[in-house]
C-alpha cells in the first residue's frame, strides 16, 4: 500500500467509526430495515479503489478514483506543511439526518452553516500534506451519504 494510500486509510478511521456508529444505533431503532449488500469489488477498478471502498462503503468508486486523481493537483497547488481551507457544500432532505450531521462534523472540528434550507457549508483548516484532502473528502462525503445527504462540491483554497 503507498505511503498517501495509508495516510488517507489511516485518517479516515476516526470518521469511520464515528460514521458508522451512527448508522448502526439508526438501524438499531428500525430492526425492520433491510440489509442492502454492496458489489465489493469490479475488475476494472484499482488495487487502491479497492481497499479505499472497504474504508468508505458508502462512496461510489468513481467517485473515489475521481477524488484521488485530483489529489495529485493539490500536490502542485499547495506546500507541504501550508495552511488551507477546504469547503464542502451538502444537503439533506430530512432535518433529523441534518441535524445528526451536524452534530459529527462539529464535534469534530468542523464549522458548519445553513445556506439555505438543509443545505450546508461544512469549512475546515488545516495543514496541507499528501493524501489530507482527499481524506478530508471522503471523510465527509461518506458521512453525508451514510446519514442520507446529497454531497455536491468541494473547495479548496490557502487559508
Amino acid at each position: 500500500m503507498s505511503i498517501k494510500l495509508w495516510g488517507i486509510v489511516a485518517a479516515a478511521a476516526v470518521g469511520a467509526v464515528v460514521v458508522a456508529k451512527k448508522v448502526l444505533d439508526k438501524k438499531s431503532e428500525a430492526e425492520e430495515e433491510e440489509v442492502e449488500l454492496i458489489e465489493v469489488g469490479n475488475p476494472q477498478e484499482s488495487d487502491e479503489v479497492l481497499e479505499l471502498k472497504t474504508v468508505y462503503p458508502f462512496l461510489p468508486a468513481n467517485f473515489l478514483e475521481e477524488t484521488l486523481a485530483n489529489e495529485n493537483s493539490y500536490a502542485e497547488r499547495f506546500m507541504s506543511g501550508e495552511e488551507i481551507r477546504i469547503v464542502h457544500q451538502v444537503a439533506y432532505d430530512s432535518q433529523e439526518s441534518a441535524e445528526d450531521f451536524k452534530d459529527i462534523l462539529a464535534s469534530s472540528g468542523y464549522t458548519v452553516s445553513e445556506e439555505e434550507a438543509l443545505a450546508y457549508r461544512v469549512e475546515r483548516k488545516f495543514v496541507y500534506e499528501e493524501g489530507a484532502i482527499a481524506s478530508d473528502i471522503f471523510n465527509v462525503a461518506n458521512q453525508v451519504i451514510a446519514l442520507g445527504g446529497n454531497y455536491h462540491e468541494t473547495f479548496v483554497e490557502k487559508a
